[in-house]
């Protein structure tokens, strides 16, 4: 029996990501905000939109996200 490193999320995970970045990007677009102008206006940095919008990032304060 061989050992193998888990997956780092499970797939109901990355479809959560996935629908978290396009509820986000969906969000911005209707208030008329650019990816920049967001990341200015949340405190958070232009890479974490990005990252939070493309999926490849899933986590992020509910504080944050409320901003």
């Amino acid at each position: 029996m061989t050992w193998s490193a888990p997956a780092p999320y499970p797939s109901d995970m990355s479809e959560s990501r996935s629908e978290t970045g396009k509820n986000l990007k969906e969000l911005r677009k209707r208030r008329g905000f650019t990816q920049s102008e967001l990341a200015a206006a949340s405190g958070v940095s232009l890479s974490i939109i990005r990252k939070l919008e493309q999926g490849e990032r899933g986590t992020a304060r509910l504080e944050t996200l409320r901003k």
